[in-house]
């Protein structure tokens, strides 16, 4: 069953933060086969290598990598 089919289908953008390199070469391929899956799906996904404040700025998923900073702590 997909997410279009469920009666509690998400209806609002999902929106996800990913690192510029790491989200367009290996992130953007599943979300778009995703989307595709799931029509009823909407994604809202920036590409950005800075930190973000995922509350202040409204993401609901963002994945950086390597060590974590103080300012992450």
């Amino acid at each position: 069953m997909t997410a279009s089919t469920r009666d509690d289908a998400v209806h609002s953008p999902l929106r996800i933060s990913l690192p510029i390199s790491f989200g367009r070469r290996w992130v953007l391929p599943v979300l778009l086969e995703l989307g595709r899956a799931n029509q009823g799906l909407q994604l809202d996904v920036s590409f950005t290598d800075r930190h973000v404040d995922l509350i202040e700025e409204g993401f609901d998923l963002v994945v950086r990598l390597g060590e974590p900073d103080e300012a992450s702590a």
